[in-house]
């Protein structure tokens, strides 16, 4: 089984520049914490490219939920995507958001994955 935990961070997003179809095709579980404004690119690139993942464990770290990042004010940023990714309409099973403050957007994000996974 394999478990990642990403940040949206310049790391990750180095690793989600690189070929994924060894990197994430098997990945099951991910503990995902978006900490910049262009977290749901990284997040819904990850989702694209994990066929099978049944696990999401979600955080947005924004403004006035955690120090992490106050200075950069970071706010949820969504843009639904075009197309549902497979894992989403297949195989999800957990979805867990931590730190959920209700937000307008944040709602938007929650129902879609909610709306889409079956």
């Amino acid at each position: 089984m394999r478990v990642w935990t990403l940040s949206a961070s310049s790391t990750v997003r180095r690793i989600a520049k690189d070929p994924v179809g060894s990197i994430f095709f098997q990945l099951v579980r991910l503990d995902f914490r978006g900490c910049d404004d262009n977290w749901s690119n990284l997040l819904m690139h990850v989702l694209r490219h994990s066929p099978v993942l049944q696990t999401l464990n979600f955080v947005v770290l924004d403004y006035g939920l955690s120090n992490w990042n106050l200075e950069r004010g970071v706010k949820v940023r969504w843009i639904q995507p075009s197309c549902v990714p497979e894992c989403l309409l297949f195989h999800l099973k957990t979805f867990e958001w931590k730190e959920y403050n209700g937000t307008e957007d944040e709602k938007q994000v929650a129902v879609y994955i909610l709306k889409n996974a079956r």
